[in-house]
């Protein structure tokens, strides 16, 4: 990540779909779009940019395999 994360990438629809990837509803792009309330093209385009941005990963036609790259930590916790 380079210190910065490209225009949009954290706005609501995306953080809705970043939340969803969190919770675990990770098998593919339609479930994250169901668990977000979001189509499954505004869905995919969100998770690129957040692949971009370096917070999510997946390997390229393999279902199951979109995963977080970074931890929740509860507000107040230390790291």
């Amino acid at each position: 990540m380079t210190g910065h994360l490209p225009s949009g990438a954290l706005g609501h629809a995306a953080t809705t779909v970043f939340l969803s990837v969190m919770a675990g509803y990770r098998s593919n792009v339609r479930d994250v779009s169901r668990s977000s309330n979001r189509a499954v093209s505004t869905t995919y385009v969100h998770l690129c940019n957040l692949r971009n941005a370096g917070l999510v990963t997946w390997e390229d036609g393999r279902q199951g395999t979109l995963r977080p790259l970074v931890r929740a930590v509860p507000f107040g916790d230390a790291a």
